[in-house]
């Protein structure tokens, strides 16, 4: 279980995105991510975090580093 390192709350929001390009042929790639928030004292985003897992997707995308 992953707790927060403060007593601040860092909400996240679990949702679909899409890119074009991430593969040769320009087609678009679909994939699940999380976004996490961080606010400052006045409840304003201090900063935002985005987390996923490129391993459902490697098969398609291909490792771009190889």
């Amino acid at each position: 279980m992953w707790e927060p390192c403060d007593s601040r709350a860092l909400p996240g929001l679990h949702r679909t995105s899409s890119t074009t390009g991430a593969i040769k042929n320009g087609s678009a790639v679909r994939f699940e991510c999380v976004d996490v928030f961080e606010f400052d004292e006045d409840g304003a985003i201090a900063k935002m975090t985005i987390v996923y897992d490129t391993y459902p997707i490697h098969s398609t995308v291909g490792d771009k580093y190889a």
